[in-house]
Order: structure tokens, then C-alpha cells, then sequence
């Protein structure tokens, strides 16, 4: 009974959020709930993933979600890159390598920062794009 209620409250908030204009959205990624965000940060906007990425309530696991979705635009890949409150935990720096729009003077920084048994887990993970992979692998052979 429980779970039915909760794939109703989903359905519902889905509809009531796509009746919403874009500016709508943007409001409610910075002030929504998390089921609000969630549906959010699938919209691939790039207004309102910024929204939700500088948004007080977001969350760690909500930002490494957004950093691991193929289709999240550079910028705001370079966003969570470039802020403190975020490119300091390692599962975020992780599912940024995992993005193949991540791009390569990100990618270099990132794998900089890495352990050699990061590294070498990094080069044999089939998840991670050739270019971060290889990046990986040049910067194993130089250390």
C-alpha cells in the first residue's frame, strides 16, 4: 500500500513539474524537495542543473548522480569542478572521470590528485571513457 502511494506521489509531482515553465523549474531545483530535484536533474537543462548544483539543499549523492549522467553539459561539469563544496569528495571527482564530456584539462586535474592504486583501478575500469583511461595510464607511466 505504502509503495503505491509513493509511485502516485512520484507521477504526481512528475506531471505538476512538467506543467511548470522553465523559470518554474529553476525555483523550485534551488527550494524543492529531493523527489523534485531527482525528477529535476533528468531534465538535462542547463538552467536548471545549474540551479540545482549552487541549490542550498542539494546533496552529495544527488551531485555525484548529476557528474555521472552522460548527457550533463560541460558547464556544469565545469561547475562542480570549480567549486570547493564539492570537488572535495572522491566519489564526485570519480563520477566526473566516468563523464565523456568531462573535458581534458579537467580530466588531467582530477587524475593528478590520484593515488597509483586509483590510478591503476582507473586503467582497467571499463566504465571509464578511452580518453580518461589513457590519461590515466600516461600519468601512471610518468610517476
Amino acid at each position: 500500500m505504502s509503495e503505491e502511494k509513493g509511485k502516485e506521489n512520484y507521477r504526481e509531482t512528475l506531471l505538476r513539474i512538467q506543467k511548470m515553465n522553465p523559470g518554474q523549474k529553476v525555483t523550485l531545483a534551488q527550494k524543492g524537495n529531493a523527489v523534485e530535484r531527482k525528477i529535476l536533474a533528468q531534465s538535462g537543462s542547463v538552467e536548471i542543473l545549474l540551479a540545482l548544483v549552487n541549490g542550498p539543499k542539494v546533496t552529495e549523492q544527488e551531485i555525484e548522480r548529476i557528474s555521472g549522467l552522460a548527457g550533463t553539459p560541460e558547464v556544469v561539469l565545469k561547475t562542480i569542478y570549480s567549486s570547493s563544496r564539492w570537488i572535495r569528495s572522491h566519489r564526485i571527482r570519480l563520477a566526473c572521470l566516468k563523464n565523456p564530456r568531462l573535458p581534458p584539462s579537467m580530466t588531467r586535474k582530477i587524475l593528478m590528485g590520484l593515488s597509483k592504486q586509483q590510478l591503476q583501478n582507473l586503467t582497467k575500469d571499463p566504465v571509464m571513457p578511452a580518453a580518461s583511461r589513457e590519461a590515466a595510464k600516461r600519468l601512471l607511466a610518468s610517476r
